[in-house]
């Protein structure tokens, strides 16, 4: 069954469903931020119907954050395996699927006060 799931095709499919529900998990967390930025700040908190938007947008960030929680548990449980190819290609897998193009890539676009670019300076450090 080891052989089988380490297989490249049946691995890369495994992979990219993980990597698929973190974006989709992060993507969702900044969505709700974005809409308790907004309800927060709007004119609408004054009233009580505003004050529910906010609760409920609380609720679902709260509910993102703990699968958000249970996920990284899970990949510490793959991790905990101790199977070096799988280790290998899951961090691989999700540096390049998840980590740089998605938790990274608003510091890429970003600028220092001296103008140079934190992006290029990021990357930089990343290649060392």
């Amino acid at each position: 069954a080891l052989d089988y799931a380490l297989r490249e095709d049946n691995l890369f499919v495994l992979l990219e469903c993980i990597a698929g529900i973190m974006r989709d998990q992060f993507n969702s967390l900044c969505q709700f931020s974005q809409g308790y930025l907004h309800s927060t700040t709007s004119a609408a908190t004054v009233s009580a119907d505003g004050h529910q938007t906010s609760i409920k947008i609380e609720q679902n960030m709260d509910d993102c954050i703990i699968s958000i929680e249970d996920w990284i548990y899970y990949l510490q449980d793959v991790y905990d395996l101790n199977i070096d190819a799988l280790q290998r290609a899951l961090s691989s897998h999700l540096l390049n699927t998840f980590v740089y193009p998605v938790l990274l890539e608003t510091v890429v676009d970003l600028k220092s006060t001296d103008g140079d670019s934190i992006g290029k300076n990021m990357r930089h450090i990343l290649q060392s």
